[in-house]
């Protein structure tokens, strides 16, 4: 287990945190947000209406 795998599990068995910002590995200038479904107030969170991605093709080797 790397560092930061053990960090987010820290970070995910507190329920004091609704979630946190982690870099993407896969689009250098966006983010990820994990989730966690343990706090207090992951049921108060609202999804907005989601946009559009296209995930780039060298991921899924594919060209849609």
């Amino acid at each position: 287990e790397s560092y930061t795998q053990w960090l987010g599990s820290q970070i995910l068995d507190e329920t004091g945190y609704v979630g946190f910002v982690a870099p993407s590995v896969i689009i250098e200038t966006e983010f990820n947000i994990v989730l966690n479904p343990k706090s207090e107030l992951y049921a108060k969170l609202k999804v907005d209406t989601p946009i559009a991605f296209e995930l780039d093709k060298r991921i899924t080797g594919k060209w849609i």
